[in-house]
């Protein structure tokens, strides 16, 4: 055998087991958190509208949870438009204001919600997301342990369409460090304990765009601990007509993870890519078994969701190619585009 070619056999068995430990890993991650719920409250930053946002609402309303409130935060400029929206399921808001001026409006949200529910479990919320029943218990369960707790949410395309499916495919990768020793917080999924937004991680937060980026670095600081609660994964809702837009600034915050992490994921889509091409050349099943094995890690991920499993997993194989040119661009690009605002980072 060509030694080019034996090399990569040896890639290729070699992937196989990395990819089972990776699934046995996480397998991990679905088990129930052993703590008792905390007296908690969802805190849920608004603006613009959300496809499924019906949907959504009524999964936090019916929280199979003892001891919580529902607040969704909204901007002043959008303030009647939410408001109207928001009451035919008459739930509680509040219209924040200004508390920095360099931050997003997702962390201006947060922290002028926190500042406001001191003393409480705070869970963050994002209004396209649909939560199930155990969501909140199973979140502040595992606070008993870690100072935030956190879970990557699983993608339900309303569509078919083309961007829709390679976004479906792009948001599998967010699981990929999770069971491997790269936690990191999720924005649309994450609590902390109730001392945990004192009065010094509020101003750190304050010059921040990427909210959970910030505070992932800052629980880190802190020598805190994150608890993942795959029990309980939540759906995300879309209809995706900026899919670069969106894709760059999903990269972007990446890369503020880990910049080494995203190197680390463009040198595996290279080696997918040598893998594919020596299948092309020899005919031999064994290059192409990683593929298998990749698809199978995902449709284990989103196993809760039966059939809406499938998109996903089977997607994430071209996404990663597409991924490559999001991840150069994203890293060389100082600026992100998030729910209609431009941001310097």
């Amino acid at each position: 055998m060509n030694p080019y070619l034996f090399s990569l056999f040896a890639v290729a068995i070699l992937g196989d087991l990395l990819l089972v430990f990776q699934m046995i890993k996480e397998m991990e991650l679905f088990r129930k958190p052993e703590g008792e719920p905390r007296k908690a409250v969802i805190l849920v930053p608004l603006r613009g509208e959300d496809p499924g946002f019906d949907e959504h609402v009524k999964s936090l309303i019916n929280q199979d949870h003892p001891d919580y409130d529902l607040y969704y935060i909204i901007d002043k400029d959008e303030a009647e438009f939410q408001k109207k929206r928001l009451s035919r399921y008459n739930v509680k808001y509040i219209v924040s204001e200004r508390e920095c001026d360099k931050c997003s409006g997702k962390v201006n949200a947060i922290i002028f919600g926190a500042k406001m529910f001191r003393g409480r479990a705070i869970a963050i919320a994002d209004s396209d997301t649909v939560y199930p029943k155990s969501w909140l218990r199973d979140m502040t369960s595992a606070l008993k342990e870690n100072t935030a707790s956190t879970t990557f949410t699983w993608p339900r395309p309303l569509r078919l369409s083309f961007r829709n499916l390679l976004r479906a495919g792009f948001w599998t990768f967010g699981f990929e460090s999770q069971a491997l020793g790269g936690r990191f917080l999720y924005g649309g999924s994450m609590a902390f304990r109730e001392n945990f937004f004192d009065d010094g991680v509020l101003r750190d937060l304050s010059d921040e765009w990427c909210d959970d980026c910030a505070l992932t670095r800052i629980v880190k600081e802190k020598k805190g601990s994150i608890g993942y609660v795959s029990c309980s994964m939540p759906l995300n809702v879309f209809d995706e007509r900026e899919l670069w837009l969106w894709s760059k600034k999903e990269a972007r915050a990446v890369g503020m993870y880990s910049r080494k992490g995203v190197y680390a994921f463009i040198l595996v889509t290279v080696i997918m890519a040598l893998l594919l091409l020596a299948y092309l050349l020899t005919l031999n099943a064994v290059y192409i078994t990683p593929y298998v094995f990749w698809i199978l890690k995902n449709i284990i991920r989103g196993r809760n969701y039966g059939i809406h499993s499938l998109i996903p997993a089977l997607m994430s194989i071209p996404a990663l190619y597409y991924s490559v040119p999001v991840m150069i661009s994203a890293l060389t690009d100082k600026e992100v585009y998030w729910r209609g605002k431009v941001y310097r980072t």
